[in-house]
């Protein structure tokens, strides 16, 4: 899938792939961005619509205290258990760091977080700006080792921070959109981690069946621009109303065309120029280049899957 990026990729390349409005027709699915799939040392929790319920762009102070106050008596035992597992919580929020700390306070749940509370968090590069700096030399977080931030997860009601914290190799669990987390979401980080529930079953389950093994999703690793024969590089599927499908003429009636193994496709080459890599995004590791009839700024998405094929 060819996505055609408009003036946003001018002021950050990066920013334009996760944020852009022109660079994909809809966001990311909620539950494409769980993606948990490697050890766990931290997590870092949003606070508003995550923590509490409710957005932060639509509480006020005082909510957000009493919708934590609220929510408490579910929170503190999956907290607990988190502890109990030897993971060290923190929180990121774009609320101040006194707002956050004062309603875990009066609730009762700052012990439970052991690692930073970090308010104001509105970066550029989102949270995960942030949290690489925690890893890195000098950083709280450096002496789980170089680049360990694959080691955190963040859980977040907003995609776009899911997005960006995906692309340095984070982990990521996403909070519902509304409501904030709920008992099953802490049962389906838990079992992702490979934690109990703290659920009895109440029916018996073979142990070697799918629906008892906590799900993992392997991390491949990135596909890097030296790696790819560019000239054989073919489109597999495309915005029919992108500028390669207006070249190809195809039929609008269907949103995206898919190239079937026995169709010609067209050769990645004879549209864009690929000049170089920007990262790993949720949707695979993600290319800058031009499209070679008007010189458009554009950026190509490559998805892994068992056979190599620009998406």
């Amino acid at each position: 899938m060819l996505m055609e990026l408009g003036s946003h990729a001018l002021r950050s390349i990066s920013q334009a792939v996760s944020y852009a409005p022109t660079a994909v027709s809809s966001q990311p699915d909620r539950n494409d961005l769980s993606a948990i799939d490697g050890d766990v040392e931290v997590i870092f929790f949003d606070f508003d619509g995550t923590l509490t319920k409710t957005p932060g762009t639509l509480a006020s102070h005082a909510s957000k205290l009493v919708e934590l106050r609220e929510r408490t008596p579910m929170l503190q035992p999956r907290l607990e258990r988190l502890r109990e597992a030897g993971v060290t919580l923190a929180v990121i929020s774009k609320s101040t760091e006194q707002t956050v700390s004062y309603a875990l306070e009066e609730t009762g749940l700052r012990d439970f977080f052991n690692g930073p509370i970090l308010g104001k968090a509105a970066r550029v590069d989102g949270k995960a700006g942030i949290i690489q700096e925690l890893f890195e030399e000098g950083g709280c977080f450096h002496h789980l080792g170089e680049e360990a931030w694959d080691k955190a997860i963040l859980i977040d009601d907003d995609i776009c921070e899911l997005v960006s914290a995906r692309e340095i190799g984070m982990q990521t669990f996403a909070a519902p959109a509304q409501g904030g987390l709920q008992d099953e979401d802490f049962d389906d980080l838990f079992r992702s981690m490979g934690l109990d529930t703290g659920a009895e079953s109440e029916v018996d389950m073979d142990p070697t069946t799918p629906l008892a093994q906590p799900k993992r999703k392997k991390r491949h690793r990135p596909v890097r621009l030296e790696d790819i024969q560019l000239e054989n590089e073919t489109i597999r599927s495309l915005w029919t109303q992108g500028l390669v499908g207006q070249s190809l003429k195809l039929d609008v009636e269907s949103a995206q065309k898919e190239f079937n193994e026995d169709e010609e496709r067209p050769k990645l080459i004879d549209y864009y120029d690929v000049t170089e890599e920007l990262g790993q995004g949720s949707f695979g590791t993600a290319y800058v280049g031009h499209y070679r009839a008007t010189g458009l700024l554009c950026a190509a998405p490559k998805r892994q899957v068992l056979r190599r094929g620009l998406l």
